[in-house]
């Protein structure tokens, strides 16, 4: 029972020396296909990281060029009450108050020509006001 198969399938007697050089070439073997894989693996990591960089690389202006794309018509529509009360209307209304405690004293009679004329003038203005705040401004393209 001490006799193996060589690589010609003919009978020899078992030589421990022969047996650890066919351990030896099976172990190498096996390394050289594992270091194979690996190299694979390796340049598969590789090109999938330089990928990505490449990727996010494109990706910035990409974002820029998105970023400056004009945005489109956005339809608004108002239900219910509207409460406007920027600076300007403040100033006008507190303008035509002063205009109307100006128009009580000219019912009483205490007011003099001079002054009706003031008052027209701070009328027109208000008007001119007005008119200049309700036209629309031009769209910026």
């Amino acid at each position: 029972m001490q006799s193996v198969l060589d690589e010609a399938g003919q009978v020899r007697k078992f030589d421990r020396a022969f047996r650890l050089r066919g351990l030896l070439w099976c172990t190498s073997t096996n390394e050289a296909m594992n270091d194979h894989l690996a190299q694979f693996v390796k340049g598969a990591h590789l090109l999938t990281a330089g990928a990505v960089i490449l990727v996010t690389i494109a990706a910035v202006p990409a974002a820029i060029m998105l970023n400056k794309l004009p945005v489109g018509p956005t339809a608004i529509s108002i239900v219910g009450a509207v409460d406007v009360s920027s600076g300007g209307l403040k100033g006008l209304q507190a303008e035509l108050t002063s205009i109307q405690s100006d128009l009580e004293s000219l019912k009483k009679g205490k007011g003099s020509q001079d002054e009706v004329l003031a008052l027209k003038n701070r009328v027109a203005a208000i008007e001119l006001r007005l008119k200049k705040s309700q036209k629309p401004s031009p769209r910026k393209q």
